[in-house]
This record gives structure tokens, sequence and C-alpha cells, in this order.
């Protein structure tokens, strides 16, 4: 019994996710620092429970990172990010 030496056709990439419908991928703002600061300590809360020390994640704060974000913001002078945004202006993402 013969065996193929050719290896098996590698198969296609899942395609990218693409944006719930009426979302639009925009240049981060100033003005979304606290959004995506929200998004960010809460999504870390959640996701790295039981994984991380509890007492780090708990002392994540929505305020500290949004000072953070627009200090960095304001030293670059540019768009450091993009959001996800909702047609009713929410920044999702």
């Amino acid at each position: 019994m013969r065996h193929s030496t050719t290896p098996p056709d590698p198969s296609p990439s899942p395609p990218s996710p693409s944006p719930s419908p009426g979302t639009t991928i925009r240049d981060m703002r100033i003005d979304d620092c606290e959004a995506v600061a929200t998004i960010r300590v809460r999504g870390w809360q959640h996701a790295y429970r039981g994984l991380l020390p509890q007492p780090y994640l708990d002392r994540m704060d929505i305020a500290e990172e949004t000072g953070q974000r627009r200090r960095y913001f304001e030293e670059r002078g540019e768009t450091v990010n993009v959001v996800a945004e909702r047609p009713d202006g929410t920044v999702t993402g």
C-alpha cells in the first residue's frame, strides 16, 4: 500500500467577521475615550475572571483608564485606534 507524500491542501481561512449591519468603523476621537475605557475595563473584568487575580481586576478603574487614554491621545496628536459605532452613535468596540 502506498501513501501519498503530498500534503493535503490547506483549508481556506474562515471569513473575517464583519460588523453588524449599520455599524461604522471609524477613527477614534478624543470624546470616545470614556466609552473605549469602559469597554476595555468591563471586558477584562468579565473575560479574565478566574484567570487573573480578582483584586487586580477589581482595581481596574474606568475613570483612570479614561484619563490615560485621553493623555495618550493628546500626546500623540493623531488617531491611535479605530472604534465600531452603531447608527445611534454608541461606541460598541
